[in-house]
């Protein structure tokens, strides 16, 4: 890395270090807002995937549980995302005042993250309801 000389005052001198030429902090910034936005992407369509697994009745593997759920019940769980925008701006926003971004972003996606990871076990605990309330 090149260092450059930056004056703070006349007596003290500080020395910065520059990132390579051919990277910036705004490609670095593009870069993670692309992975976030990829990522939230995947969130919100899994369950879509998923649910055809889910409820269809032909699977070849007796190991996996299926669920008798009917077409009102499977569009409440597909739109359940979309209320979740809806209910959690106003206390994103009250977050967002107290925590830093970074923070709260990083946040976000880990409990989104995780509540995705263990849907299956929540599914069989408590079935649509609780599928309603984690997404």
């Amino acid at each position: 890395m090149d260092k450059k000389k930056s004056t703070v005052s006349h007596h003290s001198e500080l020395f910065i270090e520059t990132p390579p030429s051919w990277i910036g902090v705004r490609h670095l910034q593009v870069g993670l807002l692309f992975l976030c936005m990829l990522f939230a992407y995947i969130i919100r369509v899994n369950i879509s995937v998923a649910i055809v697994a889910m409820t269809g009745s032909s699977s070849s593997n007796v190991d996996v549980d299926t669920y008798e759920w009917d077409t009102s019940t499977k569009g409440l769980i597909l739109s359940a995302f979309f209320w979740g925008y809806l209910v959690m701006n106003i206390p994103a926003a009250v977050i967002g005042h107290s925590v830093n971004n970074k923070m709260l972003l990083g946040g976000s996606f880990a409990c989104a993250s995780i509540l995705s990871l263990i849907t299956p076990v929540l599914v069989g605990w408590g079935d649509a309801p609780v599928v309603v309330v984690i997404r």
